[in-house]
């Protein structure tokens, strides 16, 4: 895609999300025609957001988000630093048109892992994180219809990125067992969703790695401090205004948000 282009298609989409008014879809003259090219718009649209990249989040890690938003693989988005919170929050009303929340398993690097041609083994990208905190995404899109428009145009959506809500550091975690770290997520007191880490492509450590080396095939690095999360554990919740909801992830933490009536 021309560069001149990416850019129209990526003010288009950051004027849907200052506005908060989505749009149906790119027009076809600016439409992005593959996965190269969404991240082509995506890199375009955080430019003129010009607001710092603190990480990057991967959606549709598990079967169940996938199916939701009709794509067959993960893609990646980038962390700003303005949409980043800590547990507990409060979302104003109207911050997000999705509805949706996810409970994910976020590591905070301790150093780069920088682009290279051979890929990483897990093993290595568990050696560079820092951190490990229970996280909830609060996804958005600039399309009406996000379940229809495809993977293109969701990562030119910047990867329907919208707030991130951190809790505390884990005191104690070990990488060889998130996969079996059980997670629920209620809704004003009532459990509606549970999962484990192995719904994140089996493992998180696993989603992490495939992000270190999907971005690596682009020559993007990640950036020690950066903080990636990895993509809903148990089914997304839906919620609406008035709503308090609390993640739990045992042992690792919890992180509660309420959502501003």
């Amino acid at each position: 895609m021309e560069a001149a282009k990416a850019r129209e298609a990526a003010s288009l989409l950051w004027a849907a999300f200052r506005s908060r008014k989505p749009i149906r879809a790119l027009p076809d003259g600016l439409r992005p025609r593959n996965i190269s090219e969404g991240y082509q718009v995506q890199e375009a649209m955080v430019g003129i957001a010009d607001q710092p990249v603190v990480g990057w989040k991967i959606g549709c890690t598990s079967e169940h988000a996938q199916e939701l938003l009709n794509v067959d693989a993960p893609f990646a988005g980038r962390v700003l630093a303005n949409s980043v919170l800590a547990s507990p929050a409060r979302i104003k009303e109207g911050t997000v048109t999705m509805g949706i929340v996810e409970a994910e398993f976020a590591f905070r690097l301790a150093r780069d892992l920088p682009a290279r041609p051979r890929g990483y083994a897990i093993e290595e990208v568990i050696e560079a994180v820092g951190e490990l905190r229970p996280a909830i995404e609060l996804p958005d899109s600039r399309f009406t219809d996000w379940q229809a428009v495809g993977a293109a145009q969701l990562i030119a959506d910047n990867g329907v990125a919208a707030l991130l809500v951190l809790g505390a550091p884990a005191a104690h975690w070990d990488a060889k067992q998130l996969r079996h770290q059980r997670v629920t997520v209620s809704v004003n007191g009532s459990s509606m969703a549970e999962g484990t880490g192995a719904n994140v492509l089996g493992d998180p450590c696993r989603a992490l790695a495939w992000l270190t080396n999907e971005m690596s095939k682009s020559g993007i690095g990640l950036k020690a401090g950066e903080i990636i999360s990895t993509g809903s554990c148990a089914d997304v919740v839906h919620v609406s205004a008035g709503d308090r909801i609390v993640a739990d992830f045992g042992a690792i933490g919890r992180v509660e948000i309420t959502l501003g009536a």
